[in-house]
């Protein structure tokens, strides 16, 4: 995409600044803030339980993106932007996940077997 919305890198999953990843966008408050009222790209708001698309998202975890500003005073200066789960994917960039891994599909990663082999390996560690 070009214009306004022209991407900079991959978007990645945004886990504040301690990386939590388990808040969702009401966990963060990006529901009330300027940074989050609405996603950038679709413009669809930032809430859990609604259906996106045809796919009910019981929670809704954010996911951010760089954009190149190209109009106006701050014209070649980078912005950062929520985007919704499918709209990070949809761009076909990979998105980077909790893991740390490149995902190219809305599909392919799994959050509660990544979330299960942590259990795991937190457990083989104690023993």
């Amino acid at each position: 995409m070009k214009g306004e919305r022209t991407l900079i890198d991959q978007p990645f999953r945004y886990g504040g600044i301690m990386h939590d990843y388990d808040k969702d966008v009401e966990q963060f408050g990006l529901a009330e803030t300027r940074f989050g009222k609405r996603c950038w790209c679709c413009g669809g708001r930032p809430m859990n339980c609604y259906s996106s698309r045809g796919t009910l998202l019981k929670y809704n975890y954010p996911y951010v993106a760089v954009f190149k500003i190209t109009k106006g005073r701050d014209k070649g200066l980078n912005h950062f932007a929520y985007l919704c789960r499918r709209c990070a994917y949809n761009y076909g960039r990979g998105v980077i996940e909790m893991d740390g891994l490149v995902y190219w599909n809305y599909d392919d990663f799994n959050e509660a077997e990544y979330k299960e082999k942590l259990a795991d390996s937190g457990k083989d560690d104690e023993t």
